[in-house]
């Protein structure tokens, strides 16, 4: 049995923490700005589209 569990499990990969916090950062500078500025309105495409590169 340990064998099928260590197949299923996922567990994360190496520096993965810093690649989610590095994209986190960058919606939320975004979505501040947007929020500051008053342009709250095209806020779902800066939040869907900000991570592609």
């Amino acid at each position: 049995m340990k064998i099928l569990a260590g197949i299923f499990s996922i567990a994360p990969a190496n520096k993965d923490h810093r690649l989610a916090l590095r994209c986190a950062v960058g919606v939320f500078i975004q979505l501040l700005t947007l929020v500051v500025t008053g342009g709250c309105s095209v806020a779902i495409y800066v939040a869907s589209g900000s991570s592609r590169r």
